[in-house]
């Protein structure tokens, strides 16, 4: 993984993450108390899923039978399968008309469905409400994504720095090792052909040794 990529999922992550848990709990807190609203991590016992993912934000009851509302935002041209894809999934554990799938437009308007079903099972939830607070939501995950983002740069441009000068480091180090192992002024080639003038002195040329 890039560092580039790593700076968008970790920033997308954040958007959706910080949006999303923004507005479930502006509604946990506006539904009605006798409808007994609560969030489904904490009432997880009574959701045949294993993984903790794969589960609708609210539980709440609606004459005497358990509702669930699953929060997600959506672009136009996804926003009717986002509806159905929600009923999909927890259909089979919840009953496919106990399961509300509230789809929002990030410009802070409501899938219609989904709020034909807020009607008619939480009225409390008003048209006026979710837009007001989608927008906040909207804002407050940018403003959430630039501080993550600026963090991010920020670690990667002192990881590079420490890079770069631990490789200063070793390429200084490297050179002093040369340096050591050849006498000043000599290469490789140098000292060879030094060693063999001084070898050739004390012989005639054929291998014998002259005495002096």
């Amino acid at each position: 993984m890039t560092a580039q990529h790593e700076i968008r999922c970790s920033r997308n992550a954040g958007i959706r993450t910080v949006r999303h848990d923004y507005m479930v709990n502006r509604i946990l807190t506006k539904i009605d108390h006798h409808r007994h609203p609560r969030p489904v991590d904490k009432a997880h016992g009574n959701l045949p899923v294993s993984d903790k993912l794969e589960k609708p934000d609210i539980e709440f009851q609606y004459k005497n039978a358990t509702y669930v509302l699953d929060v997600t935002f959506a672009v136009e041209a996804n926003i009717c399968n986002a509806f159905k894809g929600k009923i999909l999934k927890y259909g089979g554990t919840y009953g496919d008309n106990r399961v509300i799938p509230l789809v929002l437009r990030y410009n802070g308007t409501v899938y219609e469905k989904s709020m034909n079903l807020l009607t008619k099972y939480l009225p409390e939830i008003t048209d006026s409400f979710l837009s007001k607070h989608c927008c906040l939501a909207v804002a407050r995950a940018n403003e959430e994504a630039k501080l993550r983002y600026t963090s991010l740069i920020t670690n990667a441009l002192h990881d590079e720095t420490i890079a770069i000068k631990h490789g200063q480091k070793r390429d200084r180090h490297a050179t002093g090792r040369r340096a050591l192992r050849a006498p000043p002024g000599l290469d490789g080639a140098g000292a060879r052909q030094e060693g063999e003038a001084q070898g050739n002195a004390g012989s005639d040329g054929l291998g014998v040794t002259v005495e002096n």
